[in-house]
């Protein structure tokens, strides 16, 4: 329970300041992923680092339940699915990232804010 309650502090604090930063300075962040998305080098190292650390989680918390500590999980293999497309399927995900960025923006942020609220609340709201 305690690595759940880590993970949640830390996965949740990570996306709500990545959707504040995003927020405060949208246009110079939208540059930066547009610049990520274009770029075949940075792509794939960005897809072994989801690898990695959606590996890491996946493997670190086997926990499949209905609840804040299965979305961990979860997300965990997300990552690993996400950094496998990066690394093999390159220009699809280039494409569909420039799409996302001029049209979904705010879609992601409202995401990373939801999960990553969900996510804080949980870990700091539960008993240690």
């Amino acid at each position: 329970m305690e690595l759940s309650i880590y993970l949640a502090k830390l996965l949740g604090i990570y996306m709500l300041l990545l959707a504040g930063a995003w927020i405060v300075r949208k246009d110079q962040l939208d540059r930066v992923f547009k610049e990520i998305a274009s770029s075949r080098s940075l792509l794939a190292f960005l897809g072994i680092f989801d690898i990695v650390a959606g590996l890491a989680i996946a493997i670190g918390h086997p926990v499949w339940q209905f609840n804040w500590r299965g979305l961990i999980t979860l997300l965990g293999y997300v990552m690993i699915v996400r950094g496998l497309m990066r690394l093999m399927f390159t220009d699809e995900v280039k494409k569909r990232m420039a799409t996302l960025m001029d049209k979904g923006g705010w879609i992601i942020i409202a995401i990373l804010v939801v999960i990553g609220a969900f996510l804080t609340y949980n870990g700091f709201a539960s008993p240690q």
